[in-house]
């Protein structure tokens, strides 16, 4: 939570949040069911592009969705998250098999 900034947003799908005080943003972590482990990111100017795999936070409060990825882009000014912003998930490219070399 001390890395949002005040006013920041949060948009999941079916709301959007704007998280007025520190206090609501500490609630509105507490509130999350899941932690996730960062598979890869991407970044661009101050946006930041994640996809996590989803574990559970705490045996108190277990995740809804252990093992299942999740995606999220983050948006940095001042070096505070301005907004967060849960995406669909794309799908990571298969590896193309290699070709035969044409003599």
């Amino acid at each position: 939570a001390n890395l949002f900034a005040r006013n920041a947003i949060v948009a999941q799908p079916g709301y959007t949040l704007p998280l007025k005080t520190h206090k609501l943003a500490v609630l509105w972590n507490k509130s999350l069911p899941c932690a996730g482990k960062i598979l890869w990111i991407t970044v661009r100017k101050n946006v930041a592009d994640a996809t996590f795999v989803l574990r559970d936070r705490s045996p108190v409060h277990p995740c809804d969705g252990p093992g299942t990825r999740a995606r999220a882009a983050f948006t940095v000014v001042n070096g505070k998250i301005a907004a967060f912003v849960q995406l669909p998930l794309i799908p990571k490219p298969k590896p193309k098999k290699p070709g035969r070399l044409k003599a």
